[in-house]
């Protein structure tokens, strides 16, 4: 079952809408994958971003792009062991929701 990607720890409001958005951050074991999808898809010049957070105290570095420009899916795998993660939405031209799997 697909659980709607939220932008606050109390699991509301949801990451949907049209504005740019940073996720709940996230915790991935070593080997374990997540699976984010969009719906609709994004369109050109829009995209999923995934960041994770350094060791020394809370910033973010951005990892790569999960999904963009026509795409919906994106898989995360983590090669370390318990590193903290988020995902950005980009501005979208319609309202467009982030779920994972």
């Amino acid at each position: 079952m697909s659980t709607a990607y939220t932008t606050t720890a109390g699991g509301n409001p949801a990451m949907t809408g049209t504005a740019a958005a940073t996720g709940v951050d996230f915790v991935l074991a070593t080997g374990a994958a997540r699976v984010f999808f969009t719906v609709p898809p994004l369109s050109t010049g829009e995209s999923l971003e995934l960041q994770i957070k350094e060791t020394n105290g809370g910033s973010y570095v951005k990892v790569g792009t999960i999904c963009n420009n026509g795409d919906s899916v994106g898989v995360v795998t983590s090669r370390g062991g318990g590193s903290t993660f988020r995902v950005t939405k980009s501005a979208t031209g319609e309202s467009v929701a982030v779920f994972f799997d």
